[in-house]
């Protein structure tokens, strides 16, 4: 039954997806209403996602306006997604109150 419901998730959450995005609002909680931890299904969320976002820059990347834009704005969001996980990851390991600390000064930074 369960693998059902997140067949069907994840079918609905593309078919979004590739008409409008935002198929995250649909996969995301149903992969936590079967129990999956929240870092766990963001994760799977984002990976299943990626392979659509993937597969639209390659059919469109001869109808962007400049394709130099398109490198920089690629890469910074590469590198700021890498940060967000390594973040998000030192977080979960460090205590309440050291967290607490860290995401002051990630807010005073600006970061947040």
């Amino acid at each position: 039954m369960q693998a059902c419901f997140l067949f069907f998730s994840a079918w609905l959450s593309g078919v979004l997806n590739s008409v409008a995005g935002g198929g995250g609002l649909i996969i995301f909680p149903a992969l936590l209403l079967t129990g999956l931890p929240a870092i766990n299904a963001n994760a799977t969320s984002t990976l299943a996602s990626s392979t659509g976002y993937i597969a639209s820059v390659a059919a469109y990347h001869d109808k962007l306006p400049t394709q130099q834009l398109s490198w920089l704005l690629g890469g910074v969001s590469v590198i700021g997604g890498l940060l967000g996980a390594v973040l998000l990851l030192l977080l979960t390991f460090l205590s309440a109150d050291k967290q607490k600390l860290m995401k002051l000064h990630i807010n005073h930074l600006g970061l947040i």
